[in-house]
């Protein structure tokens, strides 16, 4: 016969385990992507704080993020890739609770990542910089030659600007 009251605990504890099996603590709950004159960048909104991982592929060129205890409740459909190195970005579940996000690229690039805290104005945020390789976006100008041959008053004016690139 058997015992109602070991039934009972083990209905408990499984009721207080089954929030940590299967379900991630963080969210992706919206991406922005956007071109800089050097690089291409995508912040992705978070719910809280979450570990990551960056790993580079070539042969095709990919950038895959593995995100610790995720999942992706964001949608890639209204990203614009034009522009950018990124031909297409899709997701897939990594080890039951993990994210993991899958950049295919169409040139090889330099990527770095870094985590931003959540402050007074934003959440958390995982951002991956997408840096073009040297020489694609840096062309060579002309040389400029200035000779000097009046002395005059020079005026320099600084504008601290206010945020953006």
């Amino acid at each position: 016969m058997k015992n109602p009251l070991f039934s009972a605990i083990v209905v408990a504890l499984w009721c207080c385990a089954w929030p940590l099996h299967g379900h991630a603590s963080v969210d992706v709950h919206d991406v922005r992507l956007w071109r800089a004159p050097d690089h291409t960048r995508i912040v992705f909104d978070l719910t809280g704080p979450a570990e990551h991982k960056l790993i580079v592929l070539s042969n095709p060129n990919r950038i895959v993020v593995d995100v610790s205890d995720a999942r992706l409740v964001a949608n890639f459909a209204d990203l614009e890739l034009e522009n950018t190195p990124v031909l297409k970005l899709r997701s897939g579940v990594r080890d039951g609770t993990g994210l993991r996000l899958v950049l295919e690229m169409s040139e090889a690039v330099k990527p770095r990542s870094f985590d931003l805290k959540a402050n007074d104005k934003a959440g958390d945020r995982l951002v991956l910089d997408l840096y073009d390789q040297l020489g694609k976006q840096q062309k060579a100008g002309p040389t400029k030659s200035v000779t000097q041959t009046l002395k005059r008053d020079i005026i320099i004016a600084i504008d601290a600007g206010h945020g953006g690139e």
